[in-house]
This record gives C-alpha cells, sequence and structure tokens, in this order.
C-alpha cells in the first residue's frame, strides 16, 4: 500500500519529469509499480530520455536533484544512470535513466 508520503513524492517527481521535454515517459517501478511495496518502499522511478539525452538528463539532476525534492544524501551510481536520493524526512527515491 502505497503511504501519502510516498504519493506526495511520486507526485513531486512527476511534475517535474512533465516539464522537462528531454523526457518522452516515466514509470514507476519496483514494488511500488508492482503494487507490492509497503510503507518502507523505496520510490523507484524508470525515465525515457530523448535519444541523445539521458546523460544531460542525469547530470541536470544530479547537479541540483532540489528541482525534485530536497536531499541529505544522493549517491550517482552507474556512471549517473542512477540517482539515489535520501531526503530530509527519509523518503527515498531513484531515477533510472538507462
Amino acid at each position: 500500500m502505497t503511504t501519502a508520503a510516498q504519493k506526495k513524492l511520486i507526485g513531486d517527481i512527476s511534475c517535474v519529469l512533465k516539464e522537462d521535454k528531454r523526457i518522452e515517459a516515466a514509470w514507476l517501478a519496483g514494488s511500488l509499480g508492482r503494487a507490492a511495496g509497503d510503507a518502507f518502499s523505496d520510490v523507484d522511478v524508470l525515465v525515457l530520455c530523448a535519444e541523445g539525452k539521458a546523460s544531460e538528463s542525469s547530470s541536470t539532476y544530479g547537479a541540483d536533484i532540489t528541482q525534485i525534492n530536497k536531499s541529505i544524501l544522493m549517491n550517482s551510481l552507474f556512471g549517473g544512470r542512477v540517482l539515489n536520493v535520501v531526503t530530509p524526512h527519509r523518503e527515498r527515491f531513484d531515477l533510472t535513466l538507462p
């Protein structure tokens, strides 16, 4: 079951990605995407970028993830293809830009 905080985080991520012209589509993935999550699940978002724009998009969000939410920790993994973020309220989300 998705919590109110998770729903808000999903909405915040969606709003930012919808405005980014480099983003063609985004999907809720992981346990929440399968409707198998719980209050401890992170929000996993798989992001499809326009051809040749994944690296640029990753760099943009990696440099300023506060466009989506404040963070106390952000890890850029796999050459920036995955941004792993923890918010001040200990919510967690991953943006995967394959």
